[in-house]
């Protein structure tokens, strides 16, 4: 917890004291000379931030001035963006058939029960819907109209 809170404040010490800690010690300066010359005494402290050298040497402290610039960080990691498994459905046809019918394509957004697509039966002739079970986003589409689909292969 110590290493955190030192780097932030050594790194706002030196975003701010550059400029900051010249106009304090200039102002400082003009106040110690107007106190002397009315005979008061002036308590020296300073706002800075005080590291000893060892400190300073174990977190690789690096003073400079602070300019003006443009922060370019980049850190490019490989990866790869995949679905959640448990909210993913395979969607397959009760009975193989002839595709009448597409409702839904790639991106819509859909809701759980609704028809996907209509499908006539190779056995009974009879047109049926596929159905999603739950609500989500189509990611993937491998359905036409007119085509000859079964109970082996996602649509």
């Amino acid at each position: 917890m110590r290493l955190p809170l030192l780097l932030l404040i050594v790194i706002v010490g030196s975003l701010l004291g550059g400029n900051v800690r010249a106009q304090h010690d200039e102002d400082s300066h003009a106040k110690e000379e107007t106190h002397e010359e009315h005979g008061e005494e002036h308590d020296e402290h300073s706002e800075g931030v005080k590291l000893t050298p060892a400190e300073i040497e174990e977190f690789g402290v690096e003073l400079g001035n602070a300019e003006s610039g443009v922060i370019a960080l980049y850190l490019s990691l490989p990866g790869e963006v995949r679905p959640n498994a448990d909210r993913l459905a395979h969607i397959v046809p009760r009975f193989s058939g002839i595709v009448k019918a597409v409702h839904a394509n790639l991106g819509d957004r859909v809701r759980s029960g609704q028809a996907l697509a209509t499908i006539e039966s190779d056995e009974s002739l009879a047109p049926f819907e596929v159905e999603t079970l739950i609500s989500g986003t189509v990611i993937a589409k491998h359905i036409a109209l007119g085509e000859a689909v079964s109970r082996d292969k996602d649509i």
